[in-house]
């Protein structure tokens, strides 16, 4: 029993400070037709269904970033393209709130205008 108690500290450490690593202030998540959606309507990547199954991000504006729940990995741009990776490069830091959002399709990106519409980098 104490050899599993000690691994249950462990995981609950972990969990505990995964939020301070990834250096996040604030998280919104994203709902249809309340203030933090940007508007009433529902956004064209959750009416269009372009194939594939409906997938999970968090979104985080002032960087660009979109993290797959699914798939547990970044989606980042770098020089000219977008990136795919399971960890971001070191020199990435995750800031700014955190909007989570339902899209179908298979690459987040693909919304890239409509998204920064929405949701504008705090510094803009």
């Amino acid at each position: 029993m104490k050899r599993n108690s000690g691994f249950i500290s462990i995981v609950l450490l972990s969990l505990v400070s995964i939020p301070a690593i990834a250096g996040c202030s604030s998280y919104l998540d994203y709902e249809p037709g309340s203030e933090t959606s940007g508007g009433p309507e529902t956004p064209p990547w959750e009416q269009t269904r372009q194939g594939g199954e409906e997938q999970h991000y968090y979104y985080y504006p002032q960087v660009k970033i979109y993290f797959s729940l699914e798939r547990e990995v970044y989606y980042y741009f770098y020089e000219g393209q977008w990136q795919i990776a399971s960890q971001l490069p070191a020199n990435v830091e995750l800031r700014g709130r955190r909007v989570r959002l339902n899209m179908f399709g298979e690459e987040p990106y693909d919304w890239q205008p409509e998204v920064e519409k929405r949701f504008p980098s705090e510094a803009e």
